[in-house]
């Protein structure tokens, strides 16, 4: 997005359903609900997802490579957090979403996030917690898309490994630590909120250290092969995702 111009249609609708509609899906799902419908929200939050992600393509229907290769990427991540099974927090999930949304818009990096969140718990077992995971690590995918494409911000192993460490603390933690008591308490009380804060540092941490461990060593080989991907079938138009630098 160069400057002088507005938000785009498909970011101002992803605002819209990120900031406004998805959060009312999940307090509809506490509250009305009682967390017992955490699937039909689940469906709700990848519905809502996906109208934004198809404004992509207002101009023309979508290529099935073009979906197959997010189709990719959730499952990498989905692959990967159940390879990584018996090391708790350390996972690969945040950093595809990262990359999802760096090389393929904050729309995707939205969906691939919600998507591997949703598919992944049917291993790791679903519950009131899966539609808040699939906000969480959709929101890092869009956050880091935003960043590195429309703020223009030059992504390369370093500046993706900060951003994706400082998520697991600043969106992801500060989600998912209150959801602990949220949904497993039918009150609640500040101080048991910050206990949750505490008593999550330790994992947070782990998964940051994760994340970084990602992104460093892999984010960049990974982008450069989506890129030439990109650039080989075409997809999206040219100017949407040449705003980095692939330089140190």
């Amino acid at each position: 997005m160069e400057k002088g111009q507005g938000l785009s249609k498909r970011t101002k609708a992803s605002l819209l359903a990120i900031f406004i509609f998805i959060p009312c899906f999940l307090y509809l799902g506490v509250t009305v609900f009682d967390d017992r419908k955490y699937l039909f929200i689940g469906l709700l939050i990848l519905f809502t997802t996906m109208v934004p992600f198809f404004l992509i393509f207002e101009q023309r229907l979508p290529k099935a490579r073009e979906l197959m290769l997010i189709a990719g990427l959730t499952a990498i991540g989905v692959a990967g957090r159940m390879a990584f099974f018996w090391l708790p927090q350390f996972k690969p999930v945040i950093a595809v979403t990262i990359v999802a949304g760096v090389t393929l818009g904050p729309e995707t990096g939205f969906l691939v996030g919600a998507m591997i969140g949703f598919v992944s718990n049917f291993y790791f077992g679903q519950g009131p917690w899966t539609p808040w995971q699939m906000f969480s690590f959709g929101l890092i995918g869009f956050l880091g898309g935003l960043l590195f494409q429309q703020c223009k911000v030059k992504a390369n192993k370093y500046t993706l490994s900060i951003y994706g460490f400082l998520s697991c603390f600043a969106i992801f933690g500060l989600i998912m630590n209150p959801v602990s008591i949220i949904t497993f308490y039918n009150s609640f009380t500040w101080p048991m909120i910050l206990a949750s804060y505490v008593q999550g540092f330790y994992f947070d941490l782990v998964q940051g250290v994760a994340t970084v461990f990602f992104l460093f060593f892999f984010g960049e080989p990974m982008m450069e092969k989506i890129e030439r991907v990109k650039v080989k079938y075409g997809f999206y138009k040219e100017d949407d995702w040449d705003n980095w630098d692939w330089e140190d």
